[in-house]
Order: C-alpha cells, then sequence, then structure tokens
C-alpha cells in the first residue's frame, strides 16, 4: 500500500487482493525486503515512507525512453516516474497553497461535533457540513453520501467501501467545477490580490510569479507573449465596455489565475 501510494502502482496491482485470483507481485524480492525492513524499523510507516521516498526509483524522471517503453510499456519494472492526477485533497491543497488561503492551523475537533447529532436532510442541512474551512483537506469531515463537493467531484474514496485503490477519471464536470464553483474563483481572485497588493508585482513579472507558483517553472517565451496578449486583450475590451481600469485590471489577473487552475500540468505530478 505504501509503494502504491507513493509511485501511484503497487508491487501487486491488485492491491485489495493478494490472493491467487489477484496479480502476482512484479517485484517479489522487493516485497520481501520492504517487508522485513518494516518490521525492522518497528512498523513505523513514516520510516517506511522515507525509506522508499529517498530510493533511486521514487526519485527518476517521467522522461520518456522509446526503447525502454516497447519493452515494459505499463512500467511495471519501474524504469520512469509515473505521470498521474493529484487525488482529490492534494488538488484542494494546491489551490489553497498557491492562492496563500490555506490555513495551516490544525482545527479544534471536527465540523461534525459542532452541528451535533440527528440526520442529515431532516435536522441536519447540507450547508452545515460544507461550510467553507480553508483547513487541508485531510480536516474536513467526511460524513457518507455527502461528501464536500470538490472531493466528490475528483474520485475520493466512497466512504463506506475499503478502497486500496481510487478510481481516476477525466470528466467534464471536473473542467467546469474548476470554471465556475466560488472555490476556485475565490482562490484565482486570492491569488491575483496577492501578487498585486502585496507583491506589488506589475507587467510581465506578474505572469512569471504566477508560473513559478503554480508549476514550480518559469513561463516559456511563448506562453509569456500569449500571456500578455491575453491581459492586453481583456483590458482593452474592459475598457471599451466602460469597466474601471483598476477593477479589470484584478478580473484580468483572476481569470488568468483560474485558467493555471484548470490546466491539466496544474492537476498531473510530473
Amino acid at each position: 500500500r505504501a509503494w502504491h501510494w507513493l509511485f501511484g502502482q503497487g508491487i501487486v496491482t491488485t492491491v485489495d487482493n493478494f490472493g491467487t485470483t489477484g496479480e502476482a507481485p512484479t517485484h517479489p524480492e522487493l516485497l520481501n525486503h520492504l517487508a522485513i525492513r518494516f518490521h525492522e524499523m518497528d512498523w513505523s510507516v513514516k520510516d517506511l515512507v522515507r525509506e522508499i521516498a529517498t530510493s533511486r526509483s521514487y526519485r527518476m524522471s517521467s522522461d520518456f525512453d522509446k526503447a525502454t517503453f516497447e519493452k515494459d510499456p505499463e512500467n511495471k519494472l519501474v524504469w520512469r516516474a509515473n505521470k498521474r492526477r493529484l487525488d482529490a485533497e492534494s488538488i484542494r491543497d494546491s489551490i489553497l497553497a498557491v492562492s496563500r488561503r490555506l490555513d495551516l492551523e490544525r482545527p479544534v475537533g471536527s465540523l461534525v461535533s459542532e452541528v451535533g447529532d440527528g440526520f442529515v436532510g431532516r435536522n441536519l442541512s447540507e450547508d452545515q457540513l460544507n461550510a467553507e474551512s480553508n483547513h487541508r483537506s485531510v480536516y474536513l469531515p467526511v460524513v457518507r453520501d455527502l461528501l464536500p463537493e470538490v472531493l466528490n467531484i475528483f474520485d475520493f474514496a466512497d466512504p463506506n467501501l475499503i478502497a486500496g485503490m481510487r478510481e481516476v477519471t477525466t470528466v467534464p464536470s471536473q473542467a467546469l467545477y474548476l470554471m465556475n464553483s466560488e472555490f476556485a474563483i475565490e482562490s484565482a481572485e486570492a491569488m491575483a490580490k496577492w501578487m498585486v497588493d502585496d507583491l506589488e508585482l506589475k507587467g510581465p513579472k506578474l505572469g512569471w510569479v504566477a508560473f513559478h507558483l503554480a508549476y514550480s517553472r518559469p513561463p516559456t517565451k511563448e506562453e509569456s507573449r500569449k500571456t500578455t496578449a491575453y491581459i492586453e486583450r481583456f483590458l482593452e475590451t474592459a475598457e471599451k465596455g466602460g469597466m474601471d481600469k483598476q477593477k479589470a485590471r484584478y478580473l484580468a489577473l483572476t481569470t488568468f489565475c483560474q485558467s493555471l487552475f484548470s490546466s491539466a500540468e496544474f492537476r498531473y505530478l510530473n
């Protein structure tokens, strides 16, 4: 399970079935070695994760190699890192982090305890359990049949079932959520406001910093050109429509930041 969560693919690919009807381990000697090491480390999951995460296999790039791909197209032998989509919690936490809205403090107690006993839909409303929170997603209340929307839409595991491996889907509702949800829009506004008001950035520097925040890399020359062209075109259109110049500038930058959240590069671990 630890290997599966770190690599996106388990040593036994059927993580919920280690029996005769499941898949055989791709690296049985490695599985035995890690089991022995886990015992030697007094069953510490943290130590096991540290040992795996500092290995050469975990630190490999996800770059494509045609010759190796032809021999092992499914990457069962772990010749490169797997490109994979972030899980629901990581997507939400990442949006909060880059927009500087993430509350790193641990909340006291659970929201479920605050709303009290009762039945959802009768004396407990969905709004009470879906109250806005900027804490990490691990602290969100998970109530059967009432998951927070941002988690549910990005394939959070069904809380009624045991699931060692989640489904990973790419569906239109995910893109629509990032385009229209209050959470995404408010986060984009906060990111834009932080760059303009707190960092006092102007011109091309805004796009450069936004790319670093969202993608941990600088924009390419083409991306810089398109970013500048988009902002200028937005301001020109807003001016013709009579919008206040300062308001138009914030709105242009907000929509640009939201487009970074909505991109595949933001959601996928490369």
